[in-house]
């Protein structure tokens, strides 16, 4: 038993070091992401202030470029849908779900016992002393839990 311990507490160090090594990497990678940033900005306002369309370097072509994201903020949703189905943009609501927050009302299921069992493409759910299936994907991922 001793050294089945003495073996968990090794892995257990070595699983701290790896997520210290992971923690020290994704900050290195967000600081090179916000210089990246600062390139970005740079070079794009240079470009359009020179009304510089593209430019070739080492076999790439660089040009300054918009992306647009358009989201309706929750407060005013009833009446964004509204407008949308009113000039004929309708088609593009859809009905769907926040995963993370079925996924912590599941886990929550699962704790208190109201979730029976549980497969690849359903889990069978105690309401009221009625067991049904509800056809939901499930995905359980074990890790070690570290504080």
């Amino acid at each position: 038993m001793d050294q089945v311990i003495s073996s968990l507490v090794d892995q257990l160090r070595e699983l701290v070091k790896k997520n210290n090594e992971i923690k020290e990497i994704e900050k290195k990678l967000e600081e090179l992401k916000e210089k990246r940033n600062m390139y970005q900005e740079s070079i794009y306002s240079a470009m359009l202030d020179s009304q510089v369309g593209g430019i070739k370097v080492d076999g790439k072509t660089f040009y300054p470029q918009s992306l647009y994201w358009a989201s309706i903020p929750e407060d005013i949703k009833e009446s964004g849908l509204a407008q949308l189905k009113s000039i004929g943009l309708g088609n593009l609501i859809k009905l769907s779900v926040n995963s993370q927050t079925l996924s912590a009302t599941i886990r929550q299921m699962i704790a208190e016992g109201k979730i029976k069992e549980i497969n690849d493409e359903w889990f069978l759910i105690d309401q009221d002393n009625n067991n049904f299936p509800l056809y939901i994907k499930i995905r359980e991922d074990r890790k070690i839990g570290i504080k």
